[in-house]
């Protein structure tokens, strides 16, 4: 019998799910950007790495972050690096331009 691998993409109701949050509310944020999604056909597809990136940064407290990061390999799906590492290097682009604005208007 062949080992399945893990989903690298999930499903609305998956992704949903995978969040602890509903189906409308997944959505309403992936149209607003904030999450990251593609479609395949008719489909809305959530990549896994990108929703654990987005969690960690939801997370306000940095001792909180360990959490996620701590997690066992076997837990977190293993990616090949592409559009996924893309998309995370983006990511920290974004968040640090963002804590350079906030910088800059505190001062």
């Amino acid at each position: 019998m062949r080992e399945r691998l893990p989903k690298l993409l999930l499903d609305v109701w998956e992704a949903a799910d995978m969040l602890s949050i509903g189906r409308s509310k997944l959505l309403a944020l992936t149209y607003e950007g904030k999450i990251p999604s593609l479609k395949i056909g008719r489909r809305r597809l959530f990549p896994v790495e990108g929703l654990i990136a987005w969690t960690k940064d939801q997370m306000i407290d940095p001792s909180a972050r360990s959490v996620v990061e701590a997690a066992p390999e076997s837990v977190l799906p293993v990616a090949p690096i592409g559009v996924l590492e893309q998309w995370r290097l983006d990511a920290l682009d974004r968040k640090r331009v963002l804590e350079e604005e906030r910088e800059f208007h505190d001062h």
